[in-house]
């Protein structure tokens, strides 16, 4: 992946909804003193392992990043997924035990900022509006889990996309919903296979509540 200038590398910083609340010269001196460390992942590369200690806080500046269980029968189940501006580590970096409880990957190039610990808590003591993005951004991403458990039980396929496309309607402002990931992806976020979910997908179509092509679905009622 080709690396970026300074110039380049703050319009990405300055982009993140958490990091951006930092001056643009504090940010500039943490990068200087590799307090802030950008790394660079390939596509399909582990960015940390199941069981490993998390220690640091990682945004995503570029790219996406799969949140991956290991299975008995050896298969990676999806749990989650996160692109641009998300971040890893937030709600497990400050528990006693910070272990990291699936394989995080990225499913294209991607580009990562970490910051540890230490310097973490002396952004958090120090910024007061770093601060409260932080806790806007960590209570988000308990909310999202949240949702995601409730939105897999005992739910059929049929209400798992309609939830999932009434939502990302909302998001992006249109019935036309493009979609950030591929349809493999989007069935292994459903816990389903993806002959299932394309069955489901043609039979909404068919009853009239969809149509879709290989990266938007509509919808029609």
């Amino acid at each position: 992946m080709q690396k970026l200038s300074q110039t380049e590398l703050l319009a990405l910083i300055n982009k993140s909804p958490l990091l951006k609340t930092l001056p643009d010269d504090l940010i500039l001196d943490l990068l200087e003193r590799r307090d802030f460390v950008i790394s660079f992942y390939t596509k399909d590369s582990v960015v940390m392992f199941e069981g490993e200690k998390c220690n640091s806080l990682k945004i995503i500046l570029a790219g996406a990043l799969t949140l991956d269980h290991l299975e008995p029968d050896g298969n990676f189940l999806t749990i989650d997924s996160f692109y641009y501006g998300c971040g890893i580590g937030a709600n497990l970096i400050f528990l006693k035990e910070p272990y990291v409880p699936v394989t995080i990957m990225t499913t294209k190039d991607s580009i990562l900022l970490t910051c540890n610990k230490e310097i973490l808590l002396d952004l958090l003591g120090s910024q007061r509006e770093f601060l409260q993005q932080y806790l806007r951004f960590a209570g988000m991403h308990a909310y999202r889990l949240n949702e995601k458990i409730k939105s897999y039980s005992k739910q059929t396929i049929r209400e798992k996309v309609m939830q999932f496309l009434e939502k990302e309607s909302k998001l992006q402002n249109s019935n036309c919903i493009t979609l950030l990931c591929t349809k493999k992806e989007l069935a292994q976020q459903f816990y389903v296979n993806r002959s299932s979910l394309s069955r489901e997908l043609n039979k909404m179509r068919k009853d009239g509540l969809i149509d879709f092509d290989a990266k938007t679905i509509t919808l029609l009622k």
